[in-house]
């Protein structure tokens, strides 16, 4: 029996009362100074679909970062706002007691819309871009000490738009799969929105500390066309069209390698105007 996958090791959430389910926190998933935004977007969705009364695919999931997260327990707590014929309405919040030990805080919370696809007439006029495939681009290079737990958890070739080379433009073309690979679901797909990396470090020849602040994704297809996609690569082709006043914006479409469009997200992101400084060196 094959050992678990570090995500669903990362997403262990036992029941801890009605509507609430506790973690102990995990590493696997970590940034620089707190988790990975679309690992935080995963725990999220995931906290909705462990209840009973959890119905449909996901097809929303609107998300706010309101506050820091530290590597310690927390509490998903989720509520049915309203359920329709065919669609639910859920919020989840995560929560996490002060480091002074005071009492829990609101560190993110999200709506969770769930439905049942229906068989009706399809409009597209949104065309994946052309890329070379992601088995004949470069595999990413060995993580150097001090990279990101994230980063480790996914394999990434670039298809265009190399970061920090002062371009011309805010859009890059990412090829990413989880590593070790992992059939794609729709707790996989919330984490993976975020993947792709700020969009203004294109433009620009130093990294600048980002922030997200709210992070929409939009699912385009339900278990049937991710289990089409499988564990392979998908495509995330990733603009911005404004970065002005503390604040960019990021857009992304995920492509499957054969053409199916199965998410899009959308971001808000802040972000500092000075240049990142370097981690001290350790010892």
């Amino acid at each position: 029996m094959s050992a678990p996958h570090p995500l669903d090791t990362s997403l262990a959430l036992e029941p801890a009362g009605a509507n609430l389910w506790r973690s102990p926190s995990s590493p696997l998933y970590w940034n620089k100074i707190g988790p990975f935004g679309g690992w935080i977007a995963a725990v999220l969705l995931a906290g909705v679909q462990r209840e009973p009364a959890a119905e449909g695919d996901p097809v929303a999931l609107q998300a706010q970062f309101i506050g820091a997260m530290r590597q310690a327990p927390f509490t998903v707590r989720t509520a049915l706002l309203r359920r329709n014929r065919t669609t639910a309405f859920w919020r989840s919040e995560i929560l996490q007691s002060r480091e002074d030990g005071g009492p829990e805080e609101v560190c993110a919370h999200a709506a969770v819309t769930l439905s049942a696809w229906r068989d009706t007439f399809t409009m597209r006029d949104a065309r994946m871009p052309a890329a070379a495939p992601a088995a004949s681009l470069p595999p990413p290079p060995p993580r150097r000490s001090g990279t990101p737990e994230f980063i480790r958890r996914y394999d990434y070739r670039m298809a265009s738009g190399p970061m920090l080379t002062g371009a011309d433009h805010m859009n890059s073309l990412l090829w990413v799969r989880d590593e070790p690979p992992r059939a794609l679901d729709a707790v996989s797909i919330a984490a993976l929105c975020d993947a792709p990396f700020p969009s203004v470090w294109l433009r620009l020849t130093e990294p600048v500390m980002i922030t997200t602040l709210v992070y929409n994704v939009f699912y385009r297809t339900g278990a049937a066309g991710l289990a089409r996609a499988g564990a392979g690569h998908v495509l995330m082709d990733s603009r911005c069209d404004l970065a002005a006043d503390g604040f960019y914006d990021q857009d992304t479409n995920l492509w499957s390698a054969d053409g199916e469009l199965l998410a899009q997200t959308q971001q808000l992101a802040w972000f500092a105007d000075r240049p990142l400084k370097p981690m001290p060196a350790a010892g």
